[in-house]
């Protein structure tokens, strides 16, 4: 199966950084200013969500996503 190694996943994140779609910011924006509590929830990984949380000023313990699991050697051990 496919077995991304953490050098990549961070390579991929730094190539192609993740934003959020146009409009966005303005809306979490305007929620926060309101005192909303503002989550994001995604199917994909943890890591990728998180350049999007920091840009909307979301913390990042809103965030729920599978995190990958790697070895010390850097392997993938799976997702929590």
């Amino acid at each position: 199966g496919f077995k991304p190694h953490r050098d990549e996943l961070l390579r991929c994140l730094n190539t192609a950084p993740q934003r959020a779609a146009k409009g966005v910011g303005d809306l979490v924006g305007v929620l926060l200013k309101l005192g909303i509590t503002v989550r994001i929830l995604s199917q994909g990984l943890k890591e990728t969500a998180v350049p999007v949380a920091r840009q909307l000023h979301v913390p990042l313990d809103n965030i729920f996503a599978n995190s990958a699991k790697f070895a010390t050697d850097g392997s993938l051990i799976g997702l929590t």
